[in-house]
């Protein structure tokens, strides 16, 4: 009797040590987002932007001092929802495969995809990546409109696009009137802090209105500018710059008080809600976060619009 009492006792025991070591169920209630790839239970922002990230092992990227790794998120903006594409810059695509997968973790208007890089466009930091996972069109609002037309200087544009803002930057924000959306995808879907905590950095929804302050600059008058100024700060990847590209340069209304680095790749739009450039570089040539260097869109009609087509 006693001996079947112990096989029943040492059977039991291993069902809880089994139990406790996989655990997947609670897993996966503990992080039903994840689950349903998701980032919110209801998303009422619907925007044409997303925003990316490149993972280790299922988590995000962070350096020593505990911030989210620089280089490791970016924007993006959709180009075709049948196919699934979207903008990003390619210094931040150029790196997809480095952690060992060959795709970055797209978030837009609630849900999660993962997406990989479809063609980097010829002599710009330019790159379009493509959705792999199953996806509907209904999923996504109408692509953008470019513009055909090269900006001018004076001309007002609004930049639109995601980055992470660290708490003491969202108090900035708040106190200077900024009224940026929350986009809870590192406490819901990553995780990263406790559901009662408020002082972390989580990722935001910008708009930006800004100023056209020069047209027609090359990567020699940025990599200049950056050696006049000794810029320690500087976050810019220079891996196109023997190739040739034009660039218009704006100047936000605002500080924005610290990089622009999570905008590389996002859209920049004109009054009339029409594409003229994405963000390339924000290069900290001064104490005020306020210049971005922007590739216009006029430069990649024709390449963009054979790739939606074909």
């Amino acid at each position: 009797m006693s001996l079947k009492i112990g096989i029943v006792f040492i059977f039991a025991s291993l069902l809880i040590v089994t139990a406790g070591c996989n655990d997947p169920i609670e897993r996966r209630e503990l992080n039903k987002y994840k689950a349903q790839n998701r980032y919110v239970e209801k998303q009422d922002l619907v925007t044409q932007t997303a925003f990316l990230a490149m993972e280790v092992d299922g988590k995000l990227r962070y350096d020593f001092q505990g911030n989210l790794e620089e280089g490791s998120y970016a924007s993006g903006f959709l180009i075709s929802k049948k196919k699934g594409l979207f903008k990003t810059a390619y210094h931040f695509a150029e790196h997809l495969g480095e952690n060992g997968f060959d795709w970055c973790r797209l978030f837009i208007n609630g849900r999660v995809y993962r997406a990989e890089l479809y063609r980097a466009l010829s002599n710009r930091d330019s790159a379009v990546i493509k959705i792999i996972d199953n996806f509907s069109e209904t999923d996504f609002p109408e692509a953008p409109v470019f513009s055909s037309r090269k900006v001018k200087v004076g001309d007002k544009i609004f930049i639109e696009g995601y980055h992470p803002h660290p708490y003491y930057i969202r108090l900035k924000d708040q106190e200077s009137g900024k009224k940026f959306q929350i986009i809870p995808l590192l406490k819901n879907y990553y995780q990263t802090v406790n559901m009662d905590k408020e002082d972390y950095t989580e990722v935001v929804y910008e708009v930006l209105e800004a100023e056209v302050m020069a047209v027609d600059k090359s990567w020699a008058d940025l990599l200049r500018e950056i050696k006049d100024k000794n810029s320690s700060k500087d976050n810019l990847q220079v891996t196109l710059e023997n190739q040739i590209q034009n660039f218009f340069v704006i100047r936000t209304e605002g500080d924005h008080l610290f990089s622009f680095g999570g905008l590389s790749g996002t859209v920049i739009k004109n009054d009339r809600g029409e594409v003229v450039g994405e963000v390339t570089a924000g290069p900290a040539l001064q104490k005020e976060e306020r210049i971005i260097w922007v590739t216009p869109i006029e430069s990649e009609i024709d390449e963009i619009r054979d790739l939606i087509d074909n």
